[in-house]
């Protein structure tokens, strides 16, 4: 369990990063560049992301798995590295060529052109290599000089919303600098093979039915901003949506950190067939989840209309209601994380995941087409709850033999009452405090004293389990 430990040491400190830089850079884009350009910026981001996962034909996740089969084994390891590179590298070469074709003749030509280098940098990049091997060091600090090294640029370059070209360029090239990076290690970790050896016809139907399920589930994760784009009557719509979901998902990176850490653990145990091994993990995660997701979304609903003004501006007002409608999803998607992408990938349960994400999909675009011209941004992030708790359900069909679910629910009920008498209190304390909008602040620091005091009292497993731990710490520590 120590490398597991580590790993998710490094994963968490990176997602950290991924959560505190864009709480620093966002509330001065939304100031310099605007809700209009920001708007484009999001539109465009959504193409080229769907660009990526459909080019790719969902490989990343397959890597991770395939790397993880067969770690132990050098020999077999280079013959999956060299496979599996040599179809990203055709697959690039492909998708590169159709896009830029595309792109010339649409009307955000130079945003599409520049991203480019997004592109390449997405086909290229080896960071799978590293993950399904347990690495997480590795790719992390690469991450994180890459990212300081973005902050420092976007504040050094952009001064005005003339700028978006220089500022889509600046996310372009650092994530393909990042890309570059990792092979600088890669000759030490794997051997050369002759191209005879090589069977790279294997991987092909695996991945293509790995696919499904992500194109499903990409569909209603990028597609919302990619319909908001073609059927609102504003583009700035877009960056209302998208910086009201960035607010909602900021629990979600932490918790989702889990997924690089745990998919070739719980791969390695299923090879392994180490079955009770998988259900403590995956039990373990979900009572994670509730512990911390739940207050979360109590205290987004409460400090939502204040937070969202101070932080993205008053040309963001309507990003309120977004983000309020989305905090459901801040639980549904970190159960999705823990049951589709990571149990179900690791065991190989794809019928289930394309079910689920297939169901999902078609729901979440059938909504958007009629609600987003009624209701903008607030009609996508109906759909997308919507859609997401038609996946969850699925999915939890699929695995619900690997889940306690009595434990759970017992679990889940305790943290409900709890985060119920938080939000009461700290809805509440708005009318008592006038503090402006700083008011968020006290909101934030009374939730959490009120949220695992009730917990306390309610003698909840995972609030008396970490107290114990603290305890035993604490006492280590005076005798050392």
């Amino acid at each position: 369990m120590g490398k597991l430990i580590k790993n998710y040491i490094y994963n968490g400190s990176y997602k950290l990063l991924i959560i505190i830089i864009p709480l620093i850079t966002t509330p001065y884009l939304t100031r310099i560049l605007g809700k209009d350009a920001l708007g484009i910026d999001a539109y465009v981001l959504s193409v080229v992301a769907l660009v990526e996962l459909f080019g790719a034909l969902g490989i990343n996740l397959y890597s991770n798995r395939e790397v993880a089969y067969c770690r132990d084994d050098k020999k077999k390891l280079s013959l999956v590295y060299h496979e599996i590179q040599s179809i990203r590298i055709f697959l690039c070469v492909v998708v590169v060529a159709a896009y830029a074709l595309i792109a010339v003749h649409t009307k955000y030509k130079i945003f599409y052109l520049i991203h480019l280098l997004t592109i390449i940098g997405y086909f290229i990049d080896i960071t799978w290599f590293f993950v399904g091997c347990e690495d997480m060091k590795s790719p992390v600090i690469r991450n994180v000089i890459v990212k300081v090294l973005q902050t420092l640029l976007v504040f050094l370059v952009i001064r005005s919303p003339s700028d978006l070209k220089k500022y889509i360029f600046i996310t372009a090239i650092c994530n393909f600098i990042s890309a570059v990076c990792m092979y600088t290690q890669i000759s030490k970790l794997v051997e050369k093979v002759s191209f005879r050896e090589l069977n790279i016809k294997r991987h092909i139907k695996p991945i293509l039915l790995l696919f499904l399920p992500q194109a499903a589930s990409s569909l209603y994760v990028q597609f919302d901003r990619t319909m908001i784009g073609l059927l609102s009557e504003d583009v700035s719509y877009v960056s209302i949506y998208d910086k009201a979901e960035m607010i909602v998902k900021v629990p979600l990176q932490l918790a989702t950190a889990t997924s690089p850490v745990f998919i070739p653990r719980i791969s390695n145990e299923f090879i392994n067939g180490r079955f009770d091994n998988i259900k403590k993990i995956v039990n373990e995660e979900i009572r994670f989840i509730f512990l911390f997701m739940i207050p979360m979304m109590a205290g987004m609903l409460a400090i939502a209309n204040n937070l969202v003004v101070w932080y993205l501006g008053k040309q963001y007002t309507e990003s309120v209601s977004v983000m309020m409608i989305l905090t459901p999803t801040i639980l549904t998607i970190g159960m999705g994380e823990i049951l589709g992408s990571q149990l179900m990938v690791s065991m190989n349960i794809t019928k289930g995941m394309t079910i689920a994400f297939s169901v999902g999909a078609i729901a979440n675009i059938i909504l958007n087409y009629f609600m987003i011209p009624v209701a903008n941004a607030d009609g996508a992030a109906i759909a997308t709850v919507f859609a997401e708790l038609i996946v969850i359900v699925i999915q939890w069909i699929y695995t619900k033999k690997y889940i306690n679910t009595k434990k759970i629910f017992a679990s889940f009920v305790k943290k409900i009452i709890a985060a119920i008498i938080m939000y009461l209190i700290i809805e509440g304390l708005e009318r008592i405090i006038n503090l402006g909008y700083f008011i968020f602040v006290i909101q934030v620091v009374i939730g959490v004293i009120v949220y695992f005091l009730i917990l306390y009292i309610l003698k909840d497993k995972e609030m008396m389990d970490g107290i114990r731990i603290l305890k035993e710490k604490l006492s280590s520590r005076k005798e050392a």
